[in-house]
C-alpha cells in the first residue's frame, strides 16, 4: 500500500483507493466494455465498483474534456449515477428503479471523496481536471437524473495541519430514509390599512439567542420551539414534515470594506432535530433565471438543540475562529443546506433598509467552500450542487 492522501491508500495490485479507516475500496475494474447497452460511447467510459462488507455497487465514469477555462487539454471524470444505477439493477436483479437513500449516500459518500483524491497515474490516463462531476443522485427526498454536483480535487493547502483531521471511521447507515422535502413558502404579506407590512431585519423565531449583538455566534433554539412561526413573516423553507427549517434572518444593510466594496449576502438560520445553525450566504453569480449561491463552513455558528445519539457528530474547538464540524456533522449540515437552498424560487420580499442588490433570487445551485478531503479538512475543498 502507499499513501495517497489522509485515510486514502493506493493499492497498485486491485488497482484502486482503499480507506485504511472504513474498510471501504473504490476499485478500477477498465474499460466499460460488457455494458455498451447502456453507454451512448463505449471508448469513453471507465468502470469502478464501490466495495465494503455491506456493500457493492458499480459506477460508470465519462472522460470528458475539461469543463471550465483553467482545465486545458485535462480530462474530466464525470460519474453517471443514473446509469450506475441501470447497471445496478442489471447486475443484482434489484427491483427498485433506483438505490434507496441510505446506498446511494454510502457509495456517494465514499466515491465523490475517492475520486477526489484519486493519484494521477496510468489510471487516470492523462492530467486529471480540477472538478470531479457527479450526474444524478437523491435531493430533496427525491432521486432526480436532472441534478448536478461538482467536487474539487484534492489541494495541499499550506494551511492544513494535522489537527484538522477527523478520522472517524463513520458510515451512514444502508436503511436511513431520505429527509422529509423542503417546500418553498413565499412571502404573503398581512395589509396594515392601505400598505403592505414588510419583514422585519432581523427576522427571529420565538426562543432564538445569539450570545453577539452582532447574530453570529452560538445560536440556541430551545428544542420544544414550533418551527411553524414564519406565515406572513417572511419567505421561509420548511420540511414536509415540520422538522427542518430554513430561511434568510438577516440581510445586511451596510458596506463591510473602508473603500466601499460590498458583496450582496445573508445570514441564514438552518434548524433540523438536534441542530440550529447561522451561516453567511451570498449570491454567487447570477443569470437570467436566478442565482449560484455561496456558503462556507467556516462561516458556520452552531448550537445543539437536543443531545445527537451518534458520537460520530461533534464540534471542535479552533482557534480564532467558531468550532469546526465533525465530517459526519458536516455531510449532514451540507447536504441539509443544499437540499433546502435548492427549493428556493426566489422571493420579492425585502427590508426598506436593504441596500439595492440585496435581493432573494431563485436558487439555481450552491456552492459551499471548504471541506474534508481524506478526513482532513482543506481549505481547498469545495461541494457545489445545481438543481
Amino acid at each position: 500500500m502507499t499513501l495517497v492522501f489522509g485515510w486514502w491508500d493506493w493499492d497498485a495490485e486491485a488497482p484502486g483507493m482503499v480507506n485504511r479507516v472504513t474498510g471501504e475500496r473504490v476499485v478500477y475494474r477498465g474499460r466499460a466494455l460488457d455494458e455498451e447497452v447502456l453507454l451512448p460511447d463505449r471508448q469513453t467510459w471507465l468502470r469502478f465498483d464501490y466495495l465494503h462488507s455491506e456493500l457493492t455497487f458499480p459506477l460508470l465514469v465519462q472522460e470528458v474534456p475539461g469543463r471550465v477555462w483553467n482545465d486545458g487539454d485535462k480530462k474530466t471524470w464525470q460519474l453517471d449515477y443514473r446509469r450506475s444505477a441501470a447497471l445496478w439493477r442489471r447486475e443484482t436483479g434489484a427491483s427498485e428503479p433506483n438505490p434507496s437513500y441510505g446506498v446511494w449516500r454510502r457509495v456517494d459518500d465514499c466515491v465523490s471523496d475517492a475520486l477526489a483524491c484519486w493519484p494521477e497515474s496510468e489510471i487516470a490516463l492523462r492530467p486529471l481536471a480540477e472538478y470531479v462531476h457527479l450526474d444524478g443522485g437523491w435531493l430533496n427526498g427525491t432521486w432526480r437524473e436532472e441534478v448536478r454536483r461538482s467536487e474539487r480535487r484534492v489541494v495541499i493547502h499550506e494551511r492544513l495541519r494535522p489537527d484538522d483531521s477527523d478520522y472517524t471511521s463513520w458510515l451512514i447507515p444502508l436503511d436511513t430514509q431520505a429527509p422529509s422535502p423542503f417546500l418553498f413558502h413565499d412571502y404573503q404579506p398581512e395589509q396594515h390599512g392601505e400598505e403592505k407590512l414588510i419583514p422585519d431585519n432581523p427576522v427571529f423565531l420565538k426562543g432564538l439567542q445569539f450570545r453577539d449583538p452582532e447574530l453570529r455566534f452560538n445560536p440556541k433554539l430551545p428544542p420544544d420551539e414550533p418551527l411553524t412561526q414564519l406565515e406572513g413573516r417572511t419567505a421561509y423553507l420548511l420540511s414536509q414534515d415540520r422538522s427542518r427549517l430554513l430561511y434568510p434572518y438577516f440581510g445586511d444593510t451596510e458596506r463591510q470594506k473602508e473603500r466601499g466594496h460590498w458583496t450582496p449576502r445573508f445570514k441564514l438560520l438552518y434548524v433540523d432535530e438536534y441542530v440550529v445553525m447561522s451561516v453567511i450566504g451570498a449570491p454567487w453569480t447570477r443569470s437570467e433565471t436566478g442565482a449560484m449561491w455561496s456558503s462556507s463552513p467556516v462561516s458556520f455558528s452552531l448550537g445543539w438543540r437536543r443531545e445527537v445519539p451518534d458520537t460520530a457528530f461533534f464540534l471542535r474547538p479552533y482557534t480564532n475562529q467558531n468550532p469546526r464540524p465533525s465530517r459526519a456533522l458536516l455531510l449532514h449540515l451540507r447536504w441539509g443546506l443544499a437540499e433546502g437552498w435548492n427549493a428556493w424560487d426566489g422571493s420579492e420580499a425585502r427590508h426598506k433598509d436593504w441596500l439595492e442588490p440585496l435581493v432573494l433570487m431563485r436558487v439555481d445551485g450552491t456552492w459551499m467552500f471548504d471541506g474534508y478531503h481524506g478526513g482532513r479538512w482543506g481549505a481547498g475543498a469545495s461541494f457545489i450542487v445545481q438543481r
